[in-house]
């Protein structure tokens, strides 16, 4: 089965001007699935300049605690920094970015797998286009 048939894709957080402020994504419930993997661009470089992920029991964003390890720096301007958390020990999670100077944040995705029931529809801006390619030959694109 194809990637995107087995994913929900959500933009949880909408890209962010320049500025020194932590960005914290929206909540995302992960009772239906088993893996979800958070992802954004980091315009600036810098070692106080990173993504990492929370977690909480209550799905209205408080009591949120850091995930051991899950601080990922971007190792040079504009890198997609992302992190995976595979079998989630609480039901919510949500990606933080932290910005100790000064930087855009792009549109921060969650990425779940492995749902056991499938969505109806993925939420993004716009639309998803795609294309699978099942053993494909060699050639024009």
């Amino acid at each position: 089965m194809a990637f995107l048939n087995e994913a929900l894709v959500r933009q949880v957080e909408a890209g962010t001007a320049d500025g020194t402020s932590a960005i914290e994504s929206a909540v995302v419930d992960c009772a239906n699935g088993i893996d979800v993997t958070f992802l954004c661009t980091i315009e600036t470089a810098n070692a106080g300049n990173y993504l990492k992920v929370q977690q909480s029991l209550v799905g209205d964003g408080t009591g949120m605690a850091d995930l051991e390890g899950s601080k990922v720096v971007a190792a040079a301007s504009g890198d997609v920094v992302a992190y995976e958390v595979f079998r989630p020990t609480k039901r919510y999670l949500r990606a933080v970015v932290i910005r100790g100077a000064s930087t855009v944040v792009g549109e921060i995705y969650a990425i779940q797998r492995g749902p056991r029931t499938m969505p109806a529809d993925n939420n993004v801006d716009g639309e998803i286009v795609s294309e699978i390619g099942v053993s494909p030959a060699e050639g024009t694109a």
